[in-house]
């Protein structure tokens, strides 16, 4: 019993050394002063996917735009598709643009932005308040005894 309990110290009494190890390498290692993105920049980031994704559809329409020109002379020409596909490209790239839009507004008026940020996250949270009472409302209505008529059973 006392070999064991020697045992446990001798572990313990090891394992301190790499405890101030670990924690002096973590103060080492971590960075002096912490910065977090404000809200403009953040939305900042947002273009760099918007512009990959303008990109991708750009390709998408020239891909439609190559399908169109390549089955121009050809019987059945299945051109419908081509077609299709712009259309398509054309629909987000109408998408893309409203979203560049609206993180340019955000982006110069975040006071503004944020306020009607703010606004809608409140009403949507009324509602939400609203149906949850409203559904909770009707699944906690007691039922009557003898059943549905009203009728007492006999």
């Amino acid at each position: 019993m006392l070999g064991f309990h020697m045992q446990s110290v001798v572990e313990t009494r090891a394992r301190i050394p790499a405890a101030i190890a670990a924690i002096a390498a973590m103060f080492a290692f971590a960075p002096t002063s912490a910065s977090a993105l404000t809200f403009v920049q953040a939305i900042g980031l947002f273009h760099v996917v918007v512009g990959l994704l303008l990109a991708a559809t750009l390709i998408i329409f020239a891909t439609g735009v190559g399908l169109y020109i390549a089955r121009l002379n050809t019987w059945p020409s299945h051109r419908e598709t081509a077609i299709r596909v712009m259309e398509w490209a054309v629909t987000m790239l109408f998408v893309l643009i409203i979203l560049i839009a609206i993180v340019n507004f955000f982006q110069r008026h975040s006071t503004i932005a944020l306020t009607i940020l703010a606004f809608v996250a409140i009403v949507a949270v009324a509602i939400l308040i609203v149906r949850v009472a409203a559904q909770s409302k009707k699944t906690s209505a007691p039922a009557r005894p003898g059943g549905t008529t009203g009728r007492p059973a006999r």
